[in-house]
């Protein structure tokens, strides 16, 4: 190839592309020459040559994390989350999540950066949930999420309604942990993105003071069992998609 070692190794950190030549050539050398492998790698590379839709918000993103996970949503074939306290930002309306980036995440922020942060949130739920090939999207919730009033009960109505909505969509599974259910152990936020390809699952976590990838196989099993304990404490579906009416005629 004629390359010094340097650009191999930053083509295999990633740190750097590589032009559809040098792959061809690559995948020759490799022995790889089925035209349907070669092709997909081919639009792997011109794609990743792409900015991506978040490219001109970077210096308002949280953190280098948060980054890594939208680039991971765009890919994730599915991904599950636990929530206590809040709407998932995915799930979120306008109105709701104005009052969530303004009054409770991020208070010591500016106001220009809290609509960027709107701006993202919007794009966000555009990329993942109306894209051409949407993910399973699956959400475990607590009751007191849904009664928690965010601004004043209007905003909530809207909010829970919206969440109903999103619920009779084939791809979206949401279901709630009633109060009825009684007390148990979380840890906090959390998702899992699973893909299809040979990728592992990974992890996210938030809370009020950092984000985090994981990545390692025994802790991404520790989540999943986690959530497989959080969702044979809710309800189904159905059951939970009647129970966010119901929340939602409370505020009428």
């Amino acid at each position: 190839m004629d390359w010094s070692l340097s650009k191999l190794i930053r083509i295999e950190k990633g740190t750097v592309g590589i032009s559809t030549s040098d792959l061809r050539s690559l995948l020759s050398h490799y022995g790889i020459g089925d035209s349907e492998r070669v092709n997909a790698l081919v639009r792997l590379a011109k794609s990743s040559r792409e900015r991506p839709w978040w490219a001109p918000y970077r210096e308002h993103l949280p953190s280098a994390d948060f980054e890594k996970l939208l680039g991971l949503e765009s890919e994730a074939t599915a991904i599950e989350t636990f929530q206590s306290t809040l709407i998932p930002g995915l799930l979120q309306t306008q109105k709701y999540m104005h009052y969530v980036l303004r009054g409770i995440a991020h208070v010591m922020e500016s106001s220009e950066s809290a609509d960027v942060r709107e701006e993202v949130r919007l794009r966000r739920q555009q990329a993942v949930l109306l894209g051409d090939a949407p993910p399973m999207f699956k959400v475990v919730l607590d009751e007191a999420t849904l009664r928690r009033v965010a601004d004043d009960e209007q905003v909530m109505r809207q909010q829970l309604l919206h969440l109903a909505e999103l619920s009779t969509r084939p791809n979206i599974v949401i279901q709630v942990i009633p109060f009825a259910a009684g007390p148990y152990v979380d840890s906090g936020t959390f998702a899992i993105l699973s893909f299809d390809s040979t990728d592992a699952p990974v992890v996210y976590l938030e809370n009020a003071w950092y984000d985090q990838l994981i990545d390692k196989d025994d802790q991404v099993s520790k989540y999943k069992t986690l959530l497989e304990n959080l969702r044979k404490r809710a309800l189904d579906p159905a059951a939970s998609e009647q129970l966010i009416r119901k929340i939602a005629d409370d505020f009428r």
